[in-house]
């Protein structure tokens, strides 16, 4: 009989076993505007832009309808401008789900100012830099909000230094999140960018800053006058498929109470044949 005991205890436990693993692989996409089963109508995106060009480092951009990463500069006009785009989304609601694969998709706006420096990094932004889109659109930035100068203005300044600094100076890490090569895509097309799935799902409990996008080769311009520069389209867009969408494959991570109930039930069916 306690080999019976025990096939029975063993089978209940490859049961239970089972029964604790992820049931099921789902895809949601975070994208301002549109709905998904854990939000419903979204609007948890955050992003602005930050640039060094004369007279701009200390505005706020937090309500442009666009993102760039870059360098720009035009003929006989100022040094090469540096522009870095900030991304952030709210997926707290994700709370009891794992993050098992994730895509940042962007539309381009913009595409014909990139030459031959066309590759793009992302970079998910440390956890003390705590920063917040603002409501500016070129304007000075106002009390809080971010800058190229500031975290937030008037004078708290990023860690790493203007602009949020060099990959691991202190703004953000050094690991990439995503990269990406811009080859030629047209106005209006997506750039998909896979992205760091276990970075990405320490955003639904922990604290999440966003990612930084900026050229892996700035500050180098080709020439005077010959631009590095991406636009994409913001999530103060109008048309709410233009705006950036994260795209998360998920699985459901079941409550342990079943274990617990298993191992209580064998122990009793043991106690009861003794």
């Amino acid at each position: 009989m306690s080999n019976y005991r025990a096939i029975v205890c063993g089978a209940m436990a490859t049961l239970g076993f089972a029964a604790i693993q992820p049931v099921f692989a789902a895809v949601v996409t975070f994208q301002d505007g549109t709905s998904n089963a854990f939000t419903g109508t979204y609007s948890g995106t955050s992003d602005t832009e930050v640039n060094n060009r004369s007279g701009n480092a200390d505005k706020n951009n937090g309500t442009e309808g666009t993102l760039w990463a870059g360098v720009y500069e035009t003929y006989g006009f100022d040094f090469p401008n540096t522009y870095r785009s900030l991304v952030r989304f709210d997926i707290s609601a994700m709370t009891g789900n794992q993050v098992t694969a994730a895509t940042l998709k962007l539309k381009i706006q913009v595409g014909g100012l990139v030459t031959s420096l066309n590759t793009f990094n992302l970079y998910a932004v440390n956890s003390s830099e705590n920063w917040i889109e603002g409501a500016g659109n070129g304007a000075a930035a106002a009390s809080g909000e971010p800058s190229w100068n500031n975290r937030a203005a008037p004078s708290t300044a990023w860690a790493g230094g203007g602009g949020l600094g060099a990959p691991g100076g202190g703004s953000y890490s050094s690991t990439l999140l995503g990269t990406f090569t811009y080859a030629g895509q047209p106005t209006d097309s997506v750039i998909s960018i896979p992205l760091d799935a276990s970075t990405v799902n320490s955003w639904i409990s922990g604290p999440n800053m966003g990612l930084i996008l900026r050229n892996a080769s700035e500050p180098t311009l080709n020439a005077e006058g010959t631009p590095n520069v991406l636009l994409f389209y913001s999530s103060e867009n109008g048309t709410a498929a233009n705006r950036p969408a994260l795209e998360l494959t998920y699985q459901a991570i079941p409550e342990p109470a079943s274990l617990t109930l298993l191992g209580l039930g064998c122990l009793s069916m043991v106690r009861r044949r003794a």
